[in-house]
């Protein structure tokens, strides 16, 4: 039932338009900083870390919002990668940047 789930919400996602997953995305990531996660702890770990004056009272408590939004947008996005049309995708691709490497060929 649960392989059942998560097929269902990903073809749900599918078919949305690119913006709303973005928004819809973030909002999800947005929601898991609000309940106690590992993804949160981990983040708030890291932040801790390399940013101590935000951990002070009166820190940017928002500031670990954003790390955890992506896997929001990217958890969304991933039903409509993998069911749209090929071709679909590629026109979503504005610019492309590789590693300089060229394949033989």
């Amino acid at each position: 039932m649960r392989t059942g789930l998560i097929k269902l919400f990903l073809y749900s996602c599918a078919f949305l338009p690119l913006p709303l997953l973005h928004t819809l995305g973030a909002g999800t990531g947005w929601l898991l900083t609000l309940v106690p996660n590992r993804l949160r702890a981990i983040t708030r770990i890291n932040l801790e870390r390399c940013f101590p004056e935000l951990a002070a009272p009166g820190g940017d408590a928002c500031f670990a919002a954003q790390p955890v939004a992506n896997p929001g947008k990217t958890l969304l996005e991933t039903g409509a990668l993998w069911l749209r049309p090929a071709q679909q995708i590629l026109d979503l691709v504005h610019e492309g940047r590789g590693t300089g490497r060229r394949r033989a060929g």
